[in-house]
């Protein structure tokens, strides 16, 4: 996503797949972008804000 979208976006989009794929686990997409750009790695900052872990 760097390569793509340069910095801080690629940051801003991490975080963005990570709120959406917690706020609507049932739709894929969101999932399968972090897993594409970020080896499925969600943006701790925004699982800890959204869940409180």
């Amino acid at each position: 996503a760097h390569d793509i979208l340069g910095s801080p976006d690629d940051l801003k989009f991490q975080s963005c797949m990570t709120t959406f794929a917690i706020a609507d686990a049932a739709d894929p997409r969101f999932t399968r972008a972090l897993e594409r750009f970020y080896a499925g790695r969600r943006d701790e900052q925004s699982v800890t804000l959204l869940t409180g872990d």
